[in-house]
């Protein structure tokens, strides 16, 4: 997530950065559905066709990490796995570095992919296989991935992140033990191509789409690709389904996954170490946003944004070291 002071809906900034990409002019009304979050996200349409528009300031991403991104989107393009497909500017980048007097920032476009997010589905026994299928396609095909310019960080450079990040942070000592506990469990297991490698980590219901006519899933939202276990992803995504049937969800999801790649048992019994990782990764992000200060007056909602996201922590926290 941004930094408070970043989710603030700013439409002449996001017109002026829209205006490096080809778009309707008679369809600027979609602009107010934007979302803000890890990034700004703007809806628009170009030639009657939805696109996206993504951009995040300087400080907040890194321009090698986005360009890695794009590098791994267009792999698994052509490798023909179905993912949303960067868009060129007017002057030909799928990255614009915009340099404006609020400061530096990254965009991108993205066409949008067809169907309705997992989220908005009811997660038929068929759908879950599907959505496990759908990992397990993308984790061997990045198996053979090998970057021509770009790396994406690995679950190492994640640990000094958080490490980083708790250090502004003197009184949070649960979590900077839970954070060593963590990466000591880390430290003792093996890597191997068929175990670890470039995850999407954000494979979770609201990010995978549904097509209907066509009974095909698209993925979308790599912001968050990292080299990890594999099995990282099967615990974020798991993490996100809010069905009434977890044990079904679990058990199709496996076998789908299993259809498309390999995933042996002894991996899956490492999901308790990997939902640690993920609960101390999403304290640490909202601990840092929800502590933006400083920056002038902020709105009512924003302030209860602040107040929702420390109450967030306070649930995690309490969890720490009690595994």
């Amino acid at each position: 997530m941004l930094k408070l002071r970043y989710l603030v809906d700013d439409r002449e900034l996001a017109q002026n950065i829209l205006s490096r990409w080809e778009h309707d002019q008679d369809h600027l009304s979609l602009l107010d559905h934007y979302r803000i979050s890890a990034n700004a996200v703007y809806p628009y349409k170009n030639k009657g066709i939805l696109h996206f528009l993504r951009f995040a300031p300087h400080g907040e991403k890194e321009e090698g990490q986005i360009r890695a991104e794009l590098e791994f989107l267009r792999y698994l393009r052509v490798s023909e796995y179905p993912c949303l497909i960067p868009v060129e500017s007017r002057l030909g980048n799928a990255l614009e570095v915009v340099e404006l007097p609020q400061g530096r920032y990254y965009a991108t476009a993205f066409v949008g992919v067809p169907g309705k997010s997992l989220a908005r589905q009811n997660l038929t026994p068929e759908l879950l296989y599907h959505w496990g299928q759908a990992m397990g396609r993308l984790h061997r095909i990045s198996t053979d991935y090998k970057p021509a310019m770009y790396t994406r960080h690995s679950h190492v450079a994640r640990l000094r992140y958080m490490a980083d990040v708790l250090s502004a942070f003197p009184d949070e000592h649960l979590a900077r033990k839970e954070l060593a506990t963590v990466a000591d469990l880390l430290g003792t297991l093996p890597q191997t191509p068929a175990t670890y490698g470039l995850i999407h980590y954000d494979f979770e219901t609201d990010n995978v789409y549904y097509d209907p006519l066509t009974a095909a899933l698209s993925v979308i939202d790599f912001d968050d690709a990292v080299y990890h276990w594999f099995t990282m992803d099967v615990a974020t995504a798991l993490a996100s389904y809010e069905g009434d049937d977890s044990a079904l969800a679990y058990e199709r999801f496996v076998v789908g996954y299993r259809a498309e790649h390999q995933l042996e048992d002894q991996q899956l019994a490492l999901l308790p170490i990997f939902r640690r990782y993920q609960d101390l990764y999403l304290f640490v992000r909202a601990l840092r946003s929800a502590s933006d200060k400083g920056f002038g007056e902020e709105p009512s909602w924003m302030t209860d944004l602040r107040s929702r996201l420390y109450v967030a922590c306070e649930q995690r926290r309490v969890r720490f070291g009690l595994r």
